[in-house]
């Protein structure tokens, strides 16, 4: 039905953005990752460029250019210039307590070449390749499928830090585009398993028992043998299982969260991950340093950590309540209300 919110894609863009806030909080905290990056940060980076494809996919609706380019743009554009705008020149102010011409030339420059979120970049420009692969295959699977596997493979010659490329090169990643290849061939995905849903749908506990399994083996075998698998920038040394991993844990958290109940927060969230997403930086950084102040250096315990978390998922909510409460044109491009 038009307008009608998919509660289980809700509740799982909730879950991960809850995933994200607990990896940058240990990063904050303990400054380092004791939960290992490739057991599920990669997973929930590219859960949302999957599920953009697959809410994208319309039955018997013809992709109109126009209107998705002006989605990008309101959605995705104007929320990161705004938002951005205002965290690197925090940055600036945190680094230097004042604000020099070399110190906002330097913000200015990382805002126009899209390095003050990879994220957000990533997925303005992958939404962008997506909209015109639709529009060329005309909805055909087999192209977009072919479409898809190239893009991997460009994602990995090009993109790819890991495997001793000539072609890749960090410094020219403007808007990061590298992340976007791989991004946008995540959304031909999600768009396809939404495509053939039905199919998949009459056997879901084979598909999820499958998927889970598959998902363990990959996740047990990157832990055990140490392999990099890290989203943005691309790193990795087998992309192979890389790849597999990130399609494997995918499709398995779609259909455990069309198997499971709705959860209201988790969806409450999700409905705003993008206000999230600018906030899992500062907000963890910030509760990190409160408990610090109170505890001091030496309570690194994972009691103290857990209080850390909660408290920057609390001070983003906060923030999310009030952007969508006070501004909420720079997150909605239906809304009328003026900032």
């Amino acid at each position: 039905m038009k307008g009608k919110r998919i509660k289980w894609i809700d509740d799982m863009r909730g879950f991960c953005m809850l995933a994200i806030f607990w990896f940058h909080s240990e990063m904050y905290y303990f400054r380092h990752d004791c939960t290992p990056y490739g057991l599920y940060v990669g997973t929930a980076l590219a859960s949302f460029f999957a599920v953009s494809g697959f809410l994208m996919y319309k039955e018997g609706v013809e992709t109109n250019v126009r209107e998705r380019l002006y989605k990008v743009w309101r959605l995705l554009v104007v929320p990161y210039f705004a938002f951005c705008s205002v965290i690197v020149v925090g940055k600036s102010l945190l680094q230097h307590d004042v604000l020099s011409w070399s110190s906002l030339s330097s913000a200015l420059f990382s805002l126009i070449t899209g390095q003050a979120s990879w994220f957000i970049c990533a997925l303005v420009v992958s939404q962008i390749m997506f909209v015109f692969a639709v529009r060329l295959s005309k909805g055909r699977d087999y192209l977009m499928l072919l479409f898809m596997l190239v893009l991997f493979l460009l994602a990995n010659i090009i993109g790819n830090g890991g495997n001793a490329s000539p072609f890749y090169n960090s410094r020219f990643n403007f808007w990061h585009v590298n992340e976007a290849l791989l991004g946008c061939g995540l959304m031909i995905f999600g768009y396809l398993l939404h495509k053939n849903n039905n199919r998949l749908r009459k056997r879901p506990i084979v598909v999820f028992l499958l998927t889970a399994f598959l998902t363990f083996a990959s996740k047990t075998f990157i832990i055990a043998e140490g392999v990099e698998v890290v989203f943005g920038p691309i790193i990795t040394t087998n992309y192979p299982l890389f790849l597999a991993d990130l399609l494997c844990s995918i499709v398995f958290l779609m259909f455990l969260f069309q198997l499971l109940p709705a959860v209201r927060g988790l969806g409450w969230i999700g409905r705003r991950s993008i206000v999230y997403y600018f906030a899992c930086g500062g907000c963890p950084l910030v509760a990190s340093k409160i408990a610090r102040a109170l505890f001091g250096n030496g309570s690194d315990s994972y009691f103290c950590f857990v209080g850390v978390f909660v408290l920057s998922v609390l001070l983003a909510t906060v923030i999310a309540w009030i952007v969508y409460r006070f501004a909420p044109c720079l997150v909605s491009s239906k809304s009328k209300k003026s900032c």
